[in-house]
């Protein structure tokens, strides 16, 4: 039982830093994508 409730926490805690990490980088690249053909 301990060892689920374990794996629950760790499994969240790596989908946080991922989101966390991952999502301003792809949000940044997505802006620049857009946004850099229109001024240039």
């Amino acid at each position: 039982m301990f060892h689920r409730f374990l794996l629950i926490h760790i499994s969240i805690f790596t989908f946080t830093f991922r989101t966390r990490v991952f999502f301003p980088t792809s949000c940044w690249a997505f802006r620049r994508l857009i946004v850099e053909p229109e001024t240039a």
